[in-house]
């Protein structure tokens, strides 16, 4: 698998691949990633990301994110002008911030 996947996204194309292999078609997990690339995109860039299996939420400067269904992974990361994939993480309140 790509070392560009974070650790956890590379166990979760890993999963979908072997899931696909024993199961046959199963609808693959979607994730919400954080895409890094070498420059920001133009046009011709997100189609090449969208036509990989990426669906595009928004992109500011170099980074772009969106959903992938997991089985388009390493399509994406396959890509030349990206340098890293990360999934999301759950954010949650710090302890002892005072609120309004």
């Amino acid at each position: 698998m790509s070392g560009k996947l974070d650790p956890q996204l590379a166990q979760i194309a890993e999963e979908s691949a072997a899931a696909e292999g024993q199961f046959g078609m199963a609808e693959p997990e979607t994730v919400t990633v954080m895409v890094a690339l070498l420059t920001a995109p133009d046009a011709a860039a997100l189609q090449r990301l969208a036509a990989a299996g990426l669906t595009v939420r928004s992109a500011v400067g170099d980074v772009v994110t969106g959903t992938i269904p997991a089985n388009r992974l390493a399509a994406v990361a396959a890509q030349p002008d990206v340098v890293a994939i990360e999934g999301s993480r759950p954010m949650a309140p710090e302890q002892g911030l005072m609120t309004e």
